[in-house]
């Protein structure tokens, strides 16, 4: 499986596979965490096909109808007792309740018998003016067919536009872009941009079984803290399934063989959950006290979250692990522990996507790919490198003359050592 990218944001050209595990490298504004966004936007679109739009049509139109119950209800003056104004009554509050503020989905799945009891509260009450037509409006909407591509496009607009911000082009070109997603030689998905817009779409349902199951976005260690939150797509997904992990954690010890290259890291070192106070602990070793999570390092963190996703199987080997530059908060030996353990897991079938800027990192990533895999085919090393005097970059394929990476990320030192 891969992704090619055709004028994407800072990317111009750039062809990444998907399996077994992928590393990309070089200086910062080249597109890199653009590729692992990219790639988590396009499988969650199709994890969520066609199951997301109906959602989201039933979202607008459980907004849309809420000014319309408040209008009726605010200017009905007949008998209190009606059991028609009664139901209507109750669907304001359910409406207004504090679940239906947090997009309770149950909520929406009512929305067409909230639709009908409306409907017939205006027949019943001779109600002919806008509200009636904006209501007729909203049920159009919602029960209007829509195709496979048209679904697909709602879908992948709402994704991608919440995870780049509705920004897809290039600020200073403005040219056209395209994502395709293929399978072998069988283009699965593909997604043209336009003026920040998406301009089409296609999925290919046949192949869709095809797609991985699932993608994982982590780009901060901070998410397995409580209190640590975000709006983003990918980081909210993260701590869904950090809740997840909790429900699991102390029933599920089917995974001790993937998670025992992190236990060797931690060296008697424990995460667990304590179920009374709701949050994650560590403690170094036994007879310590807990800490808390907050109090233990970053680097420490970045295990924490692969090690109870891991061990949950929260994470599994149908899925894509996206890890955007994870050595950020390790000191060069946990570098280099980490390589081994991200490989390890390729050889267990998992599939991994990363970023890194570390020269140690990625010497080891070698080293543990040719000591550990036996397909040397499921490892590539890409380059991201600006294109002078534009605002692209470019990402190449490295594998043949990986000593390229090296050198960018080294060069920088020249300005030390000479001036």
């Amino acid at each position: 499986m891969g992704l090619k990218f055709s004028k994407f944001g800072k990317i111009k050209e750039a062809t990444i596979e998907l399996d077994g595990l992928s590393v990309i490298a070089g200086l910062n504004d080249t597109g890199k965490s653009t590729i692992g966004k990219a790639a988590y936007s396009m499988i969650k679109s199709i994890k969520n096909f066609p199951q997301w739009y109906l959602e989201m049509q039933q979202q607008k139109a459980f907004a849309d109808l809420i000014p319309i119950v408040f209008e009726l209800l605010k200017s009905y003056t007949a008998a209190k007792d009606d059991p028609l104004y009664q139901q209507m009554l109750k669907i304001r509050s359910e409406m207004f309740s504090m679940d239906s503020l947090f997009g309770n989905a149950n909520l929406y799945r009512n929305i067409e018998q909230y639709l009908e009891t409306t409907e017939k509260f205006i027949q019943k009450n001779n109600i002919n003016d806008s509200v009636s037509q904006k209501l007729k409006q909203i049920i159009i909407d919602l029960r209007k067919e829509a195709t496979d591509d048209e679904k697909f496009i709602g879908i992948t607009a709402d994704v991608f536009g919440k995870s780049f911000k509705r920004i897809y082009n290039n600020s200073m070109t403005k040219e056209d872009a395209k994502i395709d997603y293929s399978v072998g030689n069988n283009i699965l998905a593909s997604i043209e941009f336009k003026k920040n817009q998406i301009e089409s779409g296609h999925l290919n349902v046949d192949y869709k079984s095809m797609s991985f199951r699932d993608a994982t976005l982590i780009e901060s260690p901070l998410y397995l803290e409580e209190g640590h939150s975000s709006n983003l797509p990918y980081a909210k997904d993260l701590k869904t399934k950090i809740e997840s992990a909790k429900q699991r954690f102390t029933e599920t010890d089917n995974n001790t063989d993937i998670i025992k290259p992190i236990d060797v890291i931690l060296n008697g070192a424990q995460f667990n959950y304590d179920t009374d106070q709701r949050e994650w602990k560590y403690t170094v070793s036994d007879g310590a006290d807990s800490l808390h999570i907050e109090n233990i390092a970053s680097g420490s963190k970045m295990l924490g979250i692969l090690y109870v996703l891991l061990k949950t199987g929260v994470l599994t080997p149908d899925s894509l692990l996206i890890l955007d530059e994870p050595e950020n908060h390790l000191h060069p030996d946990w570098q280099i522990k980490l390589a081994k353990i991200l490989v390890s897991l390729v050889k267990n079938d998992f599939h991994i996507l990363l970023t890194t800027h570390s020269p140690t990192f990625i010497h080891a990533l070698m080293k543990y790919s040719k000591d550990i895999l036996d397909n040397k085919n499921k490892v590539n090393f890409y380059l991201a490198n600006k294109i002078k005097d534009t605002n692209y970059s470019i990402i190449n394929n490295v594998n043949n003359d990986i000593n390229k990476i090296f050198e960018n990320l080294t060069a920088p030192n020249d300005i030390l050592y000479f001036g």
